[in-house]
């Protein structure tokens, strides 16, 4: 159940810090421990280089604007697209991870956020929303804009 920390659009989204972030604080209510304290800053930066040579990609430049989404029609939107792989619970189906998590929502920007949805993540069954082998769960710019209007409203 382990995210694929080698995949090329996450290693192209997830900033440094993002992942030194996850490695330090883990991911509550997943098998990602927090490691603070038990690896110093150095090391840390370490498992990140190491991460990045593993995939070679540049990083993406990111829209971090402020969402401008519907968080209402963003509940259609993942309730139609998303749902069936990210559970509501905010756990895990056969091979979507916990998105609605908030120390995941907390530790991901909204740039990351619209790179992945559109772009989606390569080795894994996340696909491209904005093309992908199922064209009737191609979002637009505007409906993915919903979606995180979505996720940003969750508690």
């Amino acid at each position: 159940r382990a995210a694929l920390l080698t995949a090329k659009t996450y290693l192209e989204a997830a900033s440094d810090e993002m992942i030194i972030g996850t490695i330090k604080s883990g991911r509550p209510g997943t098998a990602m421990a927090a490691w603070s304290g038990v690896l110093d800053r150095k090391q840390m930066e370490s498992i990140v280089a190491y991460l990045r040579t593993q995939t070679k990609t540049q990083p993406a430049k990111l829209d971090e604007s402020p969402v401008k989404g519907d968080g209402g029609e963003g509940a259609k939107l993942f309730m139609r697209s998303c749902v069936q792989c990210h559970n509501m619970r905010g756990g895990y189906r056969e091979w979507g991870t916990g998105i609605l998590r908030k120390p995941f929502l907390d530790s991901v920007s909204n740039g990351y956020l619209r790179y992945m949805i559109k772009n989606g993540k390569t080795g894994t069954a996340m696909q491209a929303f904005s093309s992908g082998p199922l064209p009737e769960l191609t979002l637009t710019d505007a409906q993915v804009e919903h979606v995180i209007a979505f996720l940003r409203s969750l508690p």
